[in-house]
């Protein structure tokens, strides 16, 4: 779920930072620049992990007495496998897209009708998908725990010049949950607990 990366950058410094040691400043830029942005086909970037190498400091003509640092570095990444095993929460259920799941840092996870457990319908009354089980309606229901399958990870890196109403998310997490001990945690663990 979370890998490491390296990256080689040159980074700006502005003179407000300067009155801080090198090393922590251009992590703070690191920082800045870096946390919480979806890095395309790399993945969410969650913290700086170690400095492979800072360069000497260059101040450059006409840059408003920034300097710029070439630095390596190696980043903490989310970036789940395709068939990886995640639990997350359910945040919303749409009749044709499915399941909008969440796992705290992280909320552009869908789960589409067709992966989830068949049969399944979606209930308008109650707003919710459910699986039809042995003559069984259990609903996914929101805000409960589910355990699914990485299907497939995309990034949309494209710009549109004509952007439509809803701007798309940079990295969108497609799951699975039609796989025996998928689905609500409940579903299999209730048998469990009643045999301890």
């Amino acid at each position: 779920m979370f890998v490491t990366v390296v990256i080689k950058d040159t980074l700006i410094i502005k003179p407000e930072r300067f009155k801080k040691d090198i090393v922590t400043a251009v992590e703070d830029e690191i920082h800045m620049k870096y946390s919480n942005k979806i890095l395309p086909d790399v993945g969410l970037c969650v913290s700086i992990y170690d400095f492979i190498s800072i360069g000497d400091p260059h101040i450059y003509p006409n840059q408003q007495g920034n300097y710029f640092v070439e630095a390596s570095f190696r980043l903490i990444v989310f970036k789940p496998f395709v068939g990886e095993i995640i639990t997350g929460r359910i945040m919303g259920s749409d009749p044709e897209q499915g399941l909008k799941v969440a796992i705290g840092f992280f909320n552009d996870i869908y789960i589409p009708p067709y992966l989830l457990a068949q049969p399944c319908k979606y209930d308008e009354e109650t707003s919710q998908w459910q699986w039809i089980y042995e003559d069984n309606a259990l609903p996914y229901a929101h805000p409960q725990e589910i355990r699914f399958r990485v299907n497939s990870l995309t990034f949309n890196t494209t710009i549109d010049s004509n952007p439509p109403h809803e701007e798309k998310a940079p990295m969108i997490i497609t799951g699975r949950a039609n796989e025996p001990g998928l689905g609500l945690t409940s579903w299999w663990t209730q048998s469990g607990d009643e045999e301890q």
